[in-house]
């Protein structure tokens, strides 16, 4: 984000509440630096399991220089 853009939150990327603005979009310290990869599996289960299981291969082989099958790790962990 540039020094003088204004920030957009979106509903989905803060779970539906953005408590305290201020801090969450404007602190190094605080804000999201990164978006985390979400699939919108419940992986707590072992059909969500598996399911993500399938999506991170195909990243995986969409992406081989960004992701390998060994960094896996469900989200939910």
């Amino acid at each position: 984000m540039f020094y003088n853009e204004v920030p957009k939150p979106t509903w989905f990327r803060y779970g539906g509440h953005l408590d305290n603005p201020d801090k969450t979009l404007y602190s190094f310290t605080h804000a999201d630096q990164e978006q985390a990869l979400i699939f919108g599996i419940d992986t707590t289960t072992p059909e969500g399991r598996e399911e993500f299981k399938k999506e991170w291969e195909a990243i995986c082989q969409m992406a081989p220089e960004l992701l390998s099958k060994e960094d896996k790790v469900y989200p939910h962990e």
